[in-house]
């Protein structure tokens, strides 16, 4: 079983105002550009501003809310899976089917939780919850969620992790240790931030980090895709790479594939 995260699409829903609308398709753009190109954040702001010209907002409205979408934009290091594997950490995943009105009783019970990240999902699965910790960690998680009677759970973990945060996974040494982690988890959270770059360079030079990825401080205001794909065969060792090669060539997927997890067990969903 293969899980692929695919983003940023523009969100619609007549609910959205037009300048809702728009911002959120300025962050998205902003977010592909930096993801995708060399460019600095500044000179991707001036390219997005070019590349909406045509906005319904004036010019002057457009370079107003690139700015302060700037403002909550960070670069945050992708620590190597493999690494953290190796320290048994690793993905686990719920997907959750809520009864009408829990969806806010969940968030609240996952605010306070380290490793934790909710999406709202449409379709037959209200919302996905991806634990990055320790396995009986998440089995604890499991049994709380399972208890409760208003959610409907599905729970897998990957079995290998073949892309992160538009990454890929380096093999790397089981005797690396980090001396100072809470100056890591710095860099996770802002890899700009009290660093010169030297710290963050050792991280990629050990294998312990694979790069950077940007993202907003704010809710997210662009959409992603969570798709799950059964393979109906007898599977070599290397189809996850062959996936990953297809999935990266193809023209409309490559450039916003994030994240392919191959998990131990699941069924197709998206």
């Amino acid at each position: 079983m293969f899980s692929l995260s695919v983003g940023y699409a523009v969100p619609e829903g007549a609910e959205r105002d037009m300048k809702d609308v728009i911002r959120a398709e300025l962050c998205s753009s902003l977010l592909h550009l930096l993801q995708n190109t060399p460019y600095s954040l500044a000179e991707a702001i001036e390219v997005t501003k070019t590349e909406h010209e045509d906005s319904a907002l004036p010019a002057s409205a457009v370079d107003a809310e690139l700015r302060e979408i700037a403002a909550d934009v960070r670069r945050r290091i992708v620590l190597n899976p493999l690494w953290l594997a190796k320290r048994r950490i690793g993905f686990h995943f719920f997907l959750i089917d809520a009864q009408h009105g829990s969806l806010q009783s969940l968030s609240e019970h996952l605010r306070g939780l380290d490793g934790v990240s909710e999406f709202t999902l449409y379709g037959r699965w209200d919302a996905l919850v991806i634990f990055n910790g320790l396995a009986k960690d998440a089995e604890q998680l499991y049994e709380q969620l399972i208890n409760d009677r208003r959610y409907g759970v599905q729970f897998f973990s990957a079995k290998r992790v073949w892309r992160i945060r538009r990454h890929s996974p380096v093999p790397t040494s089981a005797a690396k240790e980090v001396a100072d982690v809470e100056a890591v988890n710095s860099l996770v959270e802002d890899c700009d931030s009290g660093d010169d770059g030297s710290m963050f360079g050792r991280l990629v030079e050990d294998g312990i980090a694979l790069g950077a990825t940007w993202g907003v401080d704010v809710p997210d205001p662009c959409l992603g895709a969570f798709i799950g794909i059964e393979i109906h065969r007898a599977t070599a060792g290397n189809l996850g790479s062959a996936l990953l090669d297809r999935f990266v060539q193809h023209a409309d997927i490559g450039p916003f594939l994030v994240d392919l997890y191959e998990t131990d067990r699941g069924f197709p969903f998206h």
